[in-house]
């Protein structure tokens, strides 16, 4: 408890029991309910969700994945396409459909399913103005090549889950030997 009376007094915040829990992994019976008496907390469990993101002891499922991808369905039908030109599509799939998914990928490494399913769901956005499935007129992959003249500059989903996944493990790219 010192250290919460630490951090209170360092923010000015204060802990709320009944909204509190504390998360278990390999504790002991008797341990579990020193600590809850001594805090106050209930006991959690896990898998639960932390501002919108699921949060689990085990890689995340493509089910428990599946609001992300409801979510940006979800704008995307509030942004029809009778009301954005292809240059204000693409700048919503920039700016806000892959901040969605950055956002979850902050905390984990989404599966390479969901990414594509993300990517997808942009694709079909930025060339017809609705999340219904179409063909290309360019592939994905050189839309987010950032070396091709004339790109849309889109950032590619699973290189921006590795660099979020470097940053989580503390690699830096200069030191980045063999990762895939």
């Amino acid at each position: 408890m010192k250290a919460f009376q630490q951090f209170s007094a360092a923010t000015d915040l204060k802990e709320n029991p009944r909204k509190c829990k504390v998360y278990f992994g390999g504790t002991h019976e008797m341990e579990k309910r020193k600590i809850m008496k001594i805090t106050n907390f209930e006991e959690g469990q896990l898998p639960f969700k932390y501002l919108g993101a699921p949060l689990t002891s085990r890689k995340i499922s493509i089910s428990q994945c599946q609001p992300l991808i409801d979510k940006i369905v979800a704008k995307i039908r509030h942004w029809t396409s009778k009301l954005l030109s292809s240059t204000g599509r693409c700048q919503l799939v920039k700016r806000t459909l892959f901040v969605v998914a950055a956002c979850w990928m902050q905390v984990f490494p989404l599966p390479k399913k969901i990414i594509h399913q993300v990517e997808a769901v942009c694709r079909s956005f930025l060339w017809s103005g609705n999340e219904d499935s179409i063909k290309a007129p360019i592939v994905w992959d050189k839309v987010c090549d950032p070396r091709c003249p004339g790109v849309l500059n889109i950032t590619a989903l699973k290189d921006w889950n590795k660099a979020t996944m470097l940053k989580l493990f503390g690699i830096s790219m200069e030191k980045k030997t063999n990762f895939g």
